[in-house]
């Protein structure tokens, strides 16, 4: 809260850019985590009573945004960025998220808050910049348990709250001669080259790539901007400084209001006091203002609203204040001009909304992961033409539009890119034979460990039906965590057109596959649905080689080491819940290809 202690801690970095020294990218401040810092010379004694609350807590947040700005500044004056996380601080998160060149945010555990999440996009479109960054995979499970599954759904979400640079929380370094599995940071997913994931993991950064490099190269597109009252929560009665974490996010009153409003197909930002400043700046232009029933609204910022050109759809000057019965709120916000997508679907399908120009582009995620989410869509802005891009490959599907609805279905559990244009036209490939023929691929396989431990590793042998690699035949556990190689081989059935292609279907899997069809690296598969697309000309009628290589989980490896009380641990690391980490009672992790494992192959048309 100090300027002057900035300034001390300013100084020591001033050789940057300076005696040949190179200047980084970016500084970074992360989470605001200085637990019981509520005080500084210059201010008042801490408040001996609740009325003196507000005022302590309002000059904190003025402080920490001057101190920021200071920081913010000195940076932007040598050419380097500034990347803030707000969140932990006692203050109005948006205006300080808002200082940054990047606002970054943060996920702690499995599932990333998305209402927190908002804050640091919302203040980014706020001031017009598109850089989000976000800290990921803080604790996504208990360790040794991180799936790329798990990552993929825990960055989609991030994605769809406005994220679109993440980054992974640490790694620490191992040196060369460390015993497995080296050194750890206690609250990552430990992802480094001892992880059995690692050689596989690059199929997950394609596709975190291909879906932040369209939102990189977007703008935002909400039409709603939803007041957030850190003023009310300056007025709580208990404790002093209030902390704003990513932990407790009670602070954000107006959670269930701006669900509604995703659940209804709107987009929005946040907005508060601090922030409303940079809309008069900027000049950015929404349909409308909420204002959630029941929230302070000081007298600048409803002056500031009431003066407002951004907000249209305010009544008479006024901000409207909306009650909690959806439906008057929706309608409301409709009639000022807001735009509901039909994309969702009640919890099924979530998206967001950017622009390129004159075109539109929609992400959408798919949470059902056993029904795909069925169009034809009709959209909130006119549509020409359409195209479907899959982050998981890259591949770019143009699209019928019939009517101004785009026929176009978004597969279940996968998550898909929808770029439309009102002015060029798209027309759909040449329809695929719509009759398919599922074939079974049923082994025998062969087992060859590839890389891995603990030493030695297992033998070869061959599994007629597909089971777990982490029981062996004789009924004990199998250690091994690594990679492991199965190959078979099959025959097209009769009738069947190899220059069609196919699906290959690889039923379940435990946790990566990387697919080799005669030869042909097809695909790397880190989630659900494990299916490769084999493309025409690769298969053969008769005798086709087929080679996945399955990577698992390290936790059976630890699990060995707990039970046989190796001492593995030369740094801190607990559960998740702070407690002692032990895996010899915990139960064997299933690993390996387990299917069952099919074809799905196209069938020729029959002729009239």
């Amino acid at each position: 809260f100090s300027m002057e202690a900035m300034e001390l801690h300013l100084g020591q970095f001033e050789r940057f850019g300076k005696d040949g020294i190179p200047a980084p990218r970016a500084f970074c401040h992360d989470s605001f985590e200085y637990f019981g810092a509520n005080w500084t010379e210059g201010m008042e004694n801490v408040p001996d009573s609740p009325e003196k609350l507000p005022a302590y807590r309002r000059e904190l947040s003025d402080r920490l945004v001057a101190v920021f700005s200071r920081w913010a500044a000195w940076c932007r004056e040598r050419g380097i960025k500034t990347c803030n996380q707000a969140h932990g601080s006692p203050g109005d998160l948006l205006a300080l998220y808002a200082l940054a060149d990047i606002p970054e945010t943060e996920m702690f555990g499995d599932v990333p808050c998305v209402s927190v999440s908002k804050f640091a996009s919302s203040a980014a479109h706020l001031k017009g910049t598109r850089t989000v960054g976000a800290e990921t995979f803080t604790w996504l499970d208990e360790h040794f348990r991180e799936t790329p599954a798990k990552m993929k759904r825990a960055f989609d979400l991030l994605a769809l709250s406005g994220v679109n640079q993440v980054y992974l929380e640490g790694t620490c370094y191992s040196p060369a001669g460390a015993e497995w599995p080296g050194w750890l940071f206690y609250a990552a997913s430990q992802i480094n080259p001892r992880n059995p994931l690692w050689d596989h993991l690059g199929a997950l950064w394609a596709y975190v790539g291909r879906v932040q490099a369209l939102s990189q190269a977007s703008d935002d597109d909400a039409d709603v901007l939803v007041y957030w009252p850190v003023e009310d929560w300056w007025r709580r009665p208990e404790g002093l400084a209030q902390q704003l974490t990513v932990h407790d996010t009670s602070w954000n009153s107006v959670y269930p209001v701006s669900r509604h409003l995703e659940f209804r197909g709107l987009v929005f930002d946040y907005v508060s006091e601090g922030t409303l400043r940079l809309l008069e700046e900027r000049g950015r232009s929404y349909k409308a203002i909420l204002i959630p029933p029941s929230c302070t609204v000081s007298p600048e910022a409803e002056r500031r609203i009431g003066e407002s050109s951004w907000a249209r759809g305010s009544a008479g000057g006024r901000p409207a204040s909306l009650d909690d019965r959806a439906k008057e709120a929706f309608d409301a916000l409709v009639a000022a001009g807001a735009r509901p997508e039909p994309l969702v679907a009640w919890g099924r399908g979530s998206f967001i909304r950017r622009r390129i120009g004159a075109d539109t582009l929609y992400f959408v995620v798919n949470n059902d992961a056993s029904r795909p989410l069925k169009g034809p869509f009709r959209l909130s802005v006119p549509v020409c033409g359409a195209w479907a891009m899959d982050p998981m490959d890259g591949s770019v599907t143009p699209l019928d539009v019939v009517d101004g609805a785009v026929a176009w279905d978004c597969p279940a559990n996968r998550s898909m890119w929808l770029w439309t244009s009102p002015d060029r036209s798209s027309s759909a490939p040449a329809a695929q034979p719509a009759e398919t023929a599922r074939v079974s691929v049923p082994g025998p396989w062969t087992l060859t460990p590839v890389k891995g431990g603990p030493e030695p590793l297992p033998a070869v042998r061959t599994m007629e039906a597909l089971s777990s690699w982490s029981t062996r035949p004789d009924g004990s556990d199998e250690p091994f965590c690594g990679t492991m190689r199965y190959e078979t081989s099959f025959d097209l059935p009769d009738g069947a057109d190899p220059e069609l292609g196919a699906l290959l279907d690889l039923g379940d899997v435990k946790w990566t596959a990387r697919v080799v069809v005669n030869g042909r690296e097809v695909s790397t598969l880190f989630a659900p649905p494990y299916e490769a697309r084999i493309p025409a000309g690769a298969l053969r009628r008769k005798g086709n080689a087929l080679s996945v290589e399955v990577a698992n989980l390290g936790r059976n490896r630890i699990r060995d080491l707990d039970r046989r009380g190796v001492e593995w641990r030369r740094f801190y690391i607990v559960d998740r819940a702070y407690r002692k980490f032990d895996l010899k009672d915990a139960p064997l992790e299933p690993s390996g290809l387990l299917g069952p494992v099919s074809l799905k192959l196209p069938l020729p048309p029959v002729e009239p």
